[in-house]
Order: C-alpha cells, then sequence, then structure tokens
C-alpha cells in the first residue's frame, strides 16, 4: 500500500494535481505536501485550509465538479476544478471524502480573455454593439426608482466627408482616439460602447445632475481637436433620462432625438 501510495504521490507531483482527504465528521482536512508548497505561509494556508472545507461541506460533490479560487503563496489566485469521491461507512454515511484540485487557471483566463475579446471593438477598445444593448438592457431592468440614469449617444460630425477627404485611416485614427476620450472623460461603472460607424454611446448610472453631464461632454471636444491636428473633427452629443418602464428602444430613440437637435443646431454641441 505504502509503494502504491508513493506512486499516486509521484504522479501528482509531475501533473498539476493536488491531493487531500477530509473528514466532515472531525471537520479534519488532510493535504499533499504539493498543496502545502502551493499555498505557501501559514495564513494563506489556513485560509486555503477554510475555503476548502466550506467547498467541500457546500457541494453536492458525487454529482459534479465545481471550481474554487484559492490564494496562492506567490500571491495571486488560481482556479481549481474539485473531484471528489466519498466513502461511505456500513450505514451509508459519509466517513471521508478523497478527491484532487486540478489547476484550471491558465484555462479560466483564456476563456474569460476569449469572452472579453467578443465583447470589444477591436478599433476603440470600448464595448461593441451586442454587448453595449445587452449591458444597458440589464442596468435598465435593476434600476431603483430613487436613481436617476442617463443615455448619451455621440457621433462625428461630417465623418464622411473627413474619410473622403483626408482617408480612412485618419477616420480610424479620429475614432480610436474618440474611444480612448470616453474612457478617460467617463468612470468604468458606466457602460460606454461603439454602436457602429461612427456612433458610441454612453449609459451612466445615478447622474448628479445634467449640468455635471453637460460639463463633461463639454470637454470631449478641446481633447479631441488637441489630439487630432489638421483635421476639424468634433461630435455632437445627445442625451435622455432614463424613465420608469423604458425600454432600450424607448430611451435610444429619446437620445438620439436629441442628437439630431444637436446636429440641426450647428453641431459640435451638447442637447438635453
Amino acid at each position: 500500500m505504502k509503494i502504491q501510495n508513493r506512486r499516486y504521490e509521484m504522479l501528482a507531483l509531475i501533473s498539476n494535481e493536488y491531493m487531500y482527504e477530509y473528514q466532515p465528521k472531525s471537520n479534519q482536512l488532510k493535504v499533499s505536501e504539493k498543496c502545502r508548497y502551493l499555498f505557501g505561509a501559514k495564513d494563506t494556508f489556513d485560509k486555503v485550509t477554510q475555503l476548502l472545507k466550506d467547498h467541500l461541506s457546500n457541494h453536492d460533490l458525487d454529482e459534479n465538479n465545481p471550481t474554487i479560487k484559492l490564494p496562492l503563496a506567490n500571491g495571486n489566485t488560481g482556479v481549481f476544478k474539485t473531484t471528489n469521491t466519498s466513502i461511505y461507512d456500513e450505514k451509508e454515511k459519509i466517513v471521508s471524502i478523497i478527491g484532487k484540485l486540478v489547476d484550471v487557471t491558465d484555462k479560466v483566463a483564456e476563456k474569460e480573455a476569449l469572452i472579453m475579446k467578443s465583447q470589444i471593438d477591436g478599433l476603440t477598445g470600448l464595448y461593441n454593439a451586442s454587448t453595449t444593448r445587452e449591458y444597458i438592457i440589464k442596468m435598465l431592468n435593476e434600476k431603483e426608482s430613487t436613481v436617476t440614469n442617463a443615455l448619451l449617444i455621440i457621433d462625428c460630425d461630417d465623418f464622411k466627408h473627413i474619410n473622403d477627404t483626408y482617408g480612412h485611416l485618419v477616420g480610424d485614427k479620429i475614432l480610436e482616439q474618440l474611444g480612448s476620450i470616453l474612457k478617460q472623460t467617463f468612470i468604468n461603472t458606466d457602460i460606454i460602447g461603439r454602436m457602429g460607424g461612427d456612433e458610441f454611446c454612453v449609459y451612466i448610472k445615478d447622474i448628479s445632475s445634467i449640468a455635471a453631464i453637460e460639463e463633461k461632454c463639454n470637454t470631449i471636444n478641446p481633447w479631441l481637436k488637441e489630439a487630432i491636428t489638421g483635421v476639424n473633427a468634433t461630435v455632437s452629443i445627445g442625451m435622455a433620462l432614463v424613465e420608469e418602464k423604458d425600454t432600450f428602444e424607448d430611451v435610444f430613440n429619446r437620445a438620439d432625438q436629441a442628437l439630431y437637435k444637436a446636429k440641426e443646431n450647428g453641431k459640435a454641441q451638447f442637447y438635453y
């Protein structure tokens, strides 16, 4: 048995697997030396031990392979898939749970990166149209009645003329710079997206006042002028407040009408 156990230990050592045994009755958790090395110092190891005990106590372990996030010795957080087998006594009560942690950190990170890539507009680094719409709808559904939210639609002025006159590379540079300016102007809890072509939108939760939003918007054109020299690149902005029971289409259409007014009034301005 010692030889057999040693074989399993060696197999675990050369893989990304970390063995453990949990005894629910005594609440004792035994782990392999490889586990101890992975999780490091006593403080971190004690925290991992408690997290793993809680995890083993609260999941249907024989039916699936749930994942758990655990702090590592190097200060990072690892993601592990747990695989377990329960051992029962003659009364069909669990005596111990034997299992292993399988390190899936890289796989999870790769999957998250692919998901993020599918959500992001490649040119501007903002959310693409479908992701923007999805997140705004979620925000609309979760909106509290005591909070005032707003939607901005931002559109480049005379963009076709700029493309025709200066070329699409210049046009792309304007869009790229505008994406960067929007990320600097608004905060990370705002939903900032490119809806297509030269049209962008920003969903803002819990605005303090219309004047505060207008003040922010009025900084965009000066920044754009500073970033793009030799081209008269400006944007027009329309804003609508979110009303009770608004759908995405409702508030978007009102913001779009406000944008039309901003264009009609001479462009390069904000209209509510």
